[in-house]
């Protein structure tokens, strides 16, 4: 979406709606501060399961393999 559109889209909302508007944006701008960004991928790098099948060779994308899997065994 352009800039300006989404601009006068707002523009349009009755004031209290803007205020509404305004504030998930402000949320949504703290949820995603590079220190929140860092902060969320350090925590889940840290679970054992990250990387799990890295080293298969017989897996290549584990998209693919689920779908292939769910086929398999959801006939």
């Amino acid at each position: 979406m352009r800039t300006e559109t989404i601009a006068q889209q707002i523009s349009t909302l009755p004031v209290e709606a803007q205020k509404e508007v305004l504030e998930i944006v402000s949320i949504i701008s703290r949820r995603y501060t590079k220190s929140n960004i860092e902060k969320r991928k350090s925590l889940l790098t840290q679970h054992k399961f990250i990387g799990l099948w890295k080293n298969r060779k017989d897996i290549t994308s584990g998209k693919t393999w689920v779908r292939s899997l769910r086929k398999r065994e959801w006939k």
